[in-house]
């Protein structure tokens, strides 16, 4: 017996919080296509878009095929797919920010000084109003994240309390952070001309004070020698907690070298026959 689903309905939704664009027809990695029974769907991961065969809820078939010819190809036992973005977004959360969204391009509309401006304003908001209620997630919803997910969060905060943070030549992350809230202020700028997002998003969050917020007093700032990167040394175990996470953010100019501290898997759905 092949794998199932809750319903066509609810699996096209996932589908879409995962990601992935409804086209007509399939064609480019991260689209996908309803037709009766069959889902074409072209992974991230995968050489060729798969096709999908239903019966009722059930899996029959999964099938490669050529994106350009829709021909199917090769029978597939198993599949995993994987998120069509970083940032998949449920629904719930989505409509629950729809409020805030509307109320940010509403300031907009009313502090545009001239016609132009206020209809351009007011016509994105319109257009994203209309995708949400119809239960569609916009193409720029990225950009509002902070009004779906308030409280802002860094790398830093999925590190244990007790680890121990290392930074490459503080002055330069301190130069480095500078120049990305320069070159972050020059895009938003951009995009709130074109409508693109509301004036009112902050967008970015200050690297410098969430390390200050991660910071103890025994962490050390130290500039370490280009060459150390190539170096591989050994810490004895007496004289060093192995139990403790380390985090460390380089930025030198030789090669750097890093590890995840723990392997995560991201939502998917996992097919069989």
């Amino acid at each position: 017996m092949g794998s199932e689903i809750e319903s066509m309905d609810a699996f096209v939704e996932q589908l879409v919080e995962l990601g992935y664009r409804r086209e007509n027809m399939v064609a480019t990695p991260g689209e996908f296509a309803l037709r009766g029974s069959i889902v074409d769907i072209y992974p991230l991961d995968q050489e060729y878009p798969l096709r999908l065969d239903f019966f009722d809820t059930e899996v029959d078939s999964i099938r490669a095929f050529n994106a350009e010819t829709q021909r199917s190809m090769d029978v597939i036992n198993e599949v995993r797919i994987l998120p069509a973005t970083d940032l998949p977004l449920q629904k719930e959360a989505v409509w629950k920010a729809q409020a805030k969204i509307h109320a940010l391009y509403e300031k907009d509309v009313k502090a545009a000084q001239s016609p132009e401006r206020k209809d351009q304003v007011s016509n994105i908001q319109q257009a994203i109003d209309a995708q949400l209620e119809n239960g569609e997630i916009p193409s720029n919803l990225t950009y509002f994240l902070e009004c779906i997910y308030p409280e802002k969060t860094s790398l830093l905060d999925y590190v244990s309390k007790d680890a121990y943070l290392i930074i490459d030549d503080y002055a330069r992350f301190i130069e480095k952070s500078k120049s990305l809230e320069e070159e972050a202020g020059y895009w938003k700028t951009h995009h709130i001309e074109t409508g693109a997002i509301a004036s009112g998003l902050s967008l970015v969050q200050d690297g410098r004070k969430s390390v200050k917020k991660k910071v103890r007093y025994e962490n050390v700032f130290s500039h370490f020698p280009k060459r150390a990167w190539k170096t591989r040394a050994r810490c004895d175990s007496s004289d060093y907690d192995t139990h403790h996470d380390a985090v460390l953010l380089a930025n030198a100019d030789g090669e750097s070298r890093s590890r995840p501290l723990e392997e995560t898997r991201r939502n998917s759905y996992r097919f069989s026959r």
